[in-house]
């Protein structure tokens, strides 16, 4: 089985969250990004999608609700049965 990257987490967690197409190029943009940066490195590939996702869906002003933490949370969950 091959090993998921970053950029498939964000996928999976965009077709979770519904996110629109601009949405979800904003947030594999964040996520090719954030891959630069080795201080960066210490944090799961889950948990960078993650926070990608919720970025690009903040900055696009989508769901600005109590229940974007909700994402994250069964994320995480997600994230540990996959691995």
């Amino acid at each position: 089985m091959q090993k998921l990257t970053c950029l498939d987490y964000v996928m999976m967690i965009g077709l979770a969250a519904a996110n629109d197409r601009h949405a979800q190029l904003l947030a594999e943009y964040f996520c090719e990004m954030a891959l630069q940066y080795s201080d960066l490195s210490i944090y799961t590939q889950g948990h960078l999608a993650a926070s990608c996702v919720l970025l690009a869906r903040l900055t696009m002003g989508i769901g600005q609700s109590e229940c974007e933490c909700q994402y994250l949370c069964a994320f995480d969950f997600l994230y540990v049965f996959v691995e």
